[in-house]
């Protein structure tokens, strides 16, 4: 079963001479949902092609955005019901047993709406509690919210994730950590890169059972980078692409 595509090494201009098993732990496999390969040697998009490094504008410690949002439910199209008549609301992670219940919906930072390196740092950050989310709600305005209409990993993500679900499967998540982060500004964009873990995850079948296609283990503080732009028009930063960088071991 082919996995998904490899995200292109923006800054380094060539393709990535693995897959990383963190982002297949994300993205499931290609083959499963239908959804056609991005070229990993097209042309970058626009901010990617001026991708120029200049000094570094800050430096800070992360760790996930998200805050719980009461009146957020998951939703699972095409899989079990998430709730039920004793629900107390709590957040009940993914099992065997069913999707999560009551996943708490991330909160855009003010910060992402700001035209600082901060702000692109926040929305890299929201970005990938919107993953999170989306891994478990099939939910995935938040995730569009923040990533831009030329990010084909963005939408490589939103249409595996739909597919588990609407096969009556659904996803226990990859919790994303973000250790530290670095941004430097580059020509109409900004560059972010950081350490990233992201915890063990599977996604599940209809009847419960775990595909072993995408079963993955956690992996710590590895090398990601996102290149992110201020959109004027939307007034917040969006996510451009998402890359790993990590080498062959």
């Amino acid at each position: 079963m082919t996995t998904l595509p490899r995200p292109r090494r923006t800054l380094r201009r060539h393709r990535l001479t693995r897959t990383s098993t963190l982002g297949a732990a994300l993205l499931l496999t290609l083959a499963a949902c239908g959804t056609d390969s991005p070229d990993p040697d097209a042309s970058p998009s626009e901010p990617s092609a001026s991708v120029t490094p200049g000094p570094a504008s800050t430096t800070t410690a992360a760790a996930p955005a998200s805050e719980a949002d009461s009146s957020s439910a998951s939703a699972t199209p095409g899989g079990p019901t998430s709730g039920s008549p004793t629900d107390d609301g709590a957040y009940v992670p993914a099992s065997e047993k069913g999707p999560a219940r009551n996943v708490p919906k991330p909160v855009m930072p003010d910060a992402v709406k700001e035209d600082t390196p901060e702000g692109a740092e926040a929305a890299v950050e929201y970005w990938w509690d919107a993953v999170y989310y989306l891994q478990q709600t099939n939910d995935p305005e938040p995730l569009k919210a923040v990533s831009s209409n030329d990010c084909n990993l963005c939408a490589a993500y939103t249409k595996t994730i739909d597919r588990v679900y609407s096969d009556g499967g659904w996803h226990t998540g990859s919790k994303p950590v973000i250790t530290s982060i670095l941004t430097q500004e580059l020509n109409n964009a900004n560059s972010s890169t950081m350490l990233l873990t992201l915890e063990a995850g599977r996604a599940h079948r209809e009847d419960g059972s775990v595909d072993p296609e995408t079963v993955t283990k956690t992996e710590a503080k590895q090398p990601w980078a996102a290149i992110t732009r201020f959109d004027a028009d939307e007034n917040r930063w969006l996510v451009v692409e998402v890359s790993y960088e990590g080498t062959e071991q």
